[in-house]
C-alpha cells in the first residue's frame, strides 16, 4: 500500500483553448493516459460528511483503489492525507476491497458502524490525462493537464459537467514552487486564462449526483478566531487568517464562476472584510503585507461587492420598500423591479469577470506566496497588543458617530463601515481577552450594524436605481419612503450608538469597586 500525503495546487482553465496549457510541461515529454474514476459512498453518504473520499481508477492498465483525508486545513494548496493500493482484475472490472488499506481513518468508520456491502458508484469522472514532472528549484513537480467530464445517472437521465483544468503536485521540495510555477502559467500565453481552484472532482461530483449543489465555504467569525491566541505574534496570526480567508474566496467563487451567487458571494465578501479588517489591525502601517496587495485586495472587494449589492437590493430591500411604501406595483414598482434586475445581472457578469481575470489569478498566488514564504516579522504578540487595538477601533467609531442625526449620509456610512470593523476585530480576538460582559456588547454592536445598515441600504437603492430609473413615478416612490422612514431609522441608530458608547468595554480589565474602608483610606 501507498500512504502519503497529497500536496497539490489546482488551475481551472476558465478562458481559451485548453490544450494550450501544455506549455505547463515545458521541456518535458507528457504521458498520456485515458483514466476512469469511480467514486464510491453509501446511501446516506457517510463518506461524505466526514470528508473521506473513495475512489476507484482505471488509469491505462492500472486499477487503484485510493481513500482520501480532509484537508488538514483551509489553503489553496491543501495538505491531505491518501492511501493508496493496487487491485487485481482478473477478467474484468475488480471490486472493492477496504481490507487492504488498514489505516487508521477506515478502522474508525468500521468500528462506528460502516457497512461495507451499502458501497456503491455515486458519479464517476471520465479524463484524458496528460502528465510529466518538472523541477523548479529544489523541487519535483507532477504536472497534470485533465481533460474530460464528470457523469452521474440520476433517475434514469444521465447529468455531464465538462472538465479542464490543470493539477500541481509536489513530489519532492517546498510547497511555495508551486506557486511560483502557477504564477508562470497564469501570466502565460494569451489566449488561454487559468485561475486558482479549490473545488475537487469528488466535490463537484457530489453536486452533479446530489440535489443541494455545491456547499457554501463559510466565513463564520469562529473559524477565524479558532487560528488565533494570545501567545502568537501578530504576524503570524495574520499570515493564518490571510490563508484561512483567501482559501474561502477561491472556493465560493469557483461556484460564481459557475454562475451561481447569493450565499457563494455573500461568504465570499465577509471573508474578504474579515481578511482585511485583520490587516488593519495586525499591519496598520503597511510594514509586513505589501501594499500594491492591500490595493488589489480592495480591487477585488469592490469588485464582488457591486453585486452583493445588487442581490441584497433584488432579495430584500427593493421589495421591502415598496411593501412599506404601498407603492402599487403598476404604479412605479414594476418599472423599479426590471431595472434593479438589469443593474443585478449586469453587476453579476463584472463580478464574474474580474474572478476569471488574470489579475485575480495573481493576486491570489501572491497573497498565498506571502503568507507561506515570506518571514513573519518580530511583532507583539496578540494578547500585548489586543485591548489598544480595540480602544483604537472603538475610538473610531464613536467619534465619527458624534452628532449622528445631523450627519450626512456619507457620514453615516462611514460609522456603518467602522462599527463593523469593531465588530469583526472582536470576533477575531475573542481568544486573547478576558471577555467579561463581551457577549452582550457584542450582541448590542450587532443590533447597530442592523439599524445602520437598514439606513444605509435605504440611501444605496435610491443612489443606485435613481440612475437606473428615468420615469418620475419610480422615482417618486423611492423619494417618498426614504423621507418618511430616514427619521426613525436615524433616531434608532442614534440611540443604539449612545447606549453602545455608555457600556463598559470588555477588552477592558474589570475595576473592582473600592470598599468603604479603601474610601475612608482614600479620604
Amino acid at each position: 500500500m501507498e500512504d502519503s500525503t497529497e500536496i497539490e495546487l489546482k488551475l481551472a482553465v476558465v478562458k481559451g483553448k485548453p490544450g494550450r496549457a501544455r506549455s505547463a510541461f515545458g521541456k518535458a515529454r507528457p504521458e498520456r493516459t485515458s483514466i476512469d474514476d469511480v467514486y464510491f459512498d453509501t446511501p446516506d453518504a457517510n463518506l461524505r460528511r466526514r470528508g473521506l473520499v473513495l475512489r476507484v481508477r482505471h488509469d491505462g492498465d492500472r486499477w487503484l483503489q485510493t481513500l482520501k483525508a480532509p484537508a488538514r486545513s483551509r489553503s489553496i494548496v491543501p495538505v491531505r492525507g491518501e492511501w493508496e493500493v493496487t487491485l487485481p482484475a482478473q477478467g474484468g472490472v475488480p471490486t472493492l476491497d477496504l481490507e487492504r488499506f488498514g489505516i487508521a481513518p477506515l478502522r474508525v468508520l468500521l468500528r462506528k458502524g460502516l457497512d461495507t456491502n451499502e458501497l456503491a458508484p455515486v458519479f464517476r469522472v471520465k479524463t484524458v490525462r496528460e502528465r510529466g514532472t518538472i523541477s523548479h528549484g529544489e523541487s519535483i513537480i507532477e504536472v497534470a493537464l485533465d481533460l474530460g467530464e464528470l457523469r452521474a445517472d440520476i433517475d434514469r437521465r444521465r447529468r455531464r459537467l465538462p472538465l479542464a483544468e490543470v493539477e500541481l503536485e509536489l513530489k519532492s521540495g517546498h510547497a511555495e514552487d508551486l506557486l511560483a510555477v502557477a504564477s508562470t502559467l497564469v501570466n502565460g500565453r494569451r489566449g488561454l486564462r487559468l485561475v486558482p481552484a479549490l473545488r475537487t472532482k469528488s466535490e463537484r461530483g457530489y453536486a452533479l449526483a446530489g440535489p443541494t449543489g455545491l456547499d457554501v465555504a463559510r466565513a463564520g467569525a469562529r473559524s477565524f478566531a479558532d487560528l488565533v491566541d494570545a501567545d502568537m505574534r501578530s504576524s503570524e496570526a495574520l499570515r493564518a487568517i490571510v490563508r484561512h480567508g483567501l482559501a474561502i474566496v477561491v472556493t465560493n467563487v469557483d461556484a460564481l464562476r459557475a454562475g451561481l451567487a447569493g450565499e457563494y458571494l455573500h461568504q465570499a465578501r465577509v471573508a474578504l472584510r474579515r481578511m482585511r479588517s485583520a490587516i488593519r489591525l495586525f499591519d496598520p502601517d503597511a510594514e509586513d503585507l505589501p501594499d500594491r496587495m492591500r490595493r488589489q485586495l480592495r480591487w477585488l472587494t469592490g469588485g464582488l461587492g457591486a453585486a452583493r449589492d445588487w442581490d441584497v437590493i433584488v432579495d430584500g430591500t427593493l421589495p421591502a420598500i415598496l411593501a412599506k411604501a404601498g407603492a402599487r406595483l403598476d404604479g412605479g414598482g414594476h418599472a423599479l423591479l426590471r431595472a434593479a434586475a438589469r443593474a443585478h445581472d449586469r453587476a453579476l457578469s463584472r463580478a464574474i469577470e474580474v474572478v476569471s481575470s488574470r489579475r485575480y489569478a495573481r493576486l491570489v498566488l501572491d497573497l498565498a506566496r506571502w503568507t507561506m514564504a515570506t518571514e513573519p516579522p518580530a511583532t507583539s504578540t496578540v494578547g500585548e497588543m489586543c485591548g489598544a487595538l480595540l480602544d483604537r477601533a472603538a475610538g473610531r467609531v464613536f467619534a465619527h458617530a458624534r452628532s449622528f442625526a445631523r450627519l450626512a449620509p456619507h457620514q453615516r456610512h462611514r460609522v456603518r463601515i467602522l462599527a463593523k470593523r469593531l465588530r469583526y476585530a472582536l470576533d477575531l480576538l475573542a481568544p486573547a481577552l478576558p471577555m467579561h460582559g463581551a457577549a452582550d456588547y457584542v450582541d448590542r454592536l450587532a443590533h447597530l450594524q442592523d439599524s445602520l445598515g437598514e439606513l444605509t441600504d435605504a440611501y444605496v437603492v435610491l443612489e443606485l436605481l435613481s440612475d437606473e430609473v428615468k420615469d418620475k413615478l419610480s422615482r417618486n416612490v423611492l423619494a417618498g419612503w426614504l423621507e418618511s422612514a430616514e427619521p426613525q431609522l436615524a433616531a434608532r441608530a442614534g440611540r443604539e450608538l449612545a447606549a453602545l458608547a455608555r457600556r463598559p468595554r470588555p477588552w477592558r480589565p474589570r475595576q473592582r469597586r473600592p470598599t468603604e474602608r479603601q474610601r475612608a483610606d482614600a479620604r
